[in-house]
């Protein structure tokens, strides 16, 4: 089944690592795909430690993409699709019974990646497991969707002007 964690609130990473350890707790093998983060958040460090679980991140980005630009744009929707164009290889060689992708929605509502070839990456690996992916947006994968869950802001700290705290945001 295709869950899909969207919304302008905190947590859809969270809820996306949640089903990942609880599918690790009861054996299986989890592969936990990120866009647009450096990889060096709590919920990665502690990942890459459980056994089966394949962590897998796109290339860093320096800067968000309303500050790059047009050639920095094109740079990084270019290494995005190679990055895509590799995991649906491992897909089809290394099938998984659970594929995460953190924050694909928000990489096509950004434009950093086609909505078409998302779509492809979500349906090459619910056909060998179950699928989560996370984000802001996601409209397009509405229609192929088993659980839809929407995350609300109703307050954050954000607006009083706290950065991201480690261990809380990242």
């Amino acid at each position: 089944m295709i869950h899909l964690y969207t919304g302008n609130g905190k947590g859809k990473t969270c809820s996306a690592t949640g089903l990942a350890i609880r599918a690790l707790g009861q054996g299986m093998h989890v592969r936990f795909v990120q866009f647009m983060k450096d990889s060096s958040s709590g919920e990665c460090n502690i990942l890459r430690k459980m056994d089966h679980c394949e962590l897998l991140c796109t290339p860093p980005m320096t800067r968000f993409t309303f500050e790059m630009s047009e050639d920095e744009l094109r740079e990084t929707r270019e290494q995005f699709a190679a990055f895509c164009k590799d995991l649906e290889l491992t897909e089809e060689a290394r099938p998984c019974d659970m594929t995460i992708f953190d924050e694909l929605a928000t990489a096509v509502t950004t434009g950093l990646m086609d909505a078409q070839d998302a779509l492809r990456l979500v349906q090459t690996a619910s056909a060998y497991g179950e699928v989560a992916v996370t984000g802001y947006g996601g409209e397009w994968l509405v229609p192929y969707c088993d659980y839809i869950s929407e995350i609300h802001a109703v307050r954050h700290p954000f607006e009083k002007g706290v950065g991201a705290r480690r261990g809380i945001e990242y």
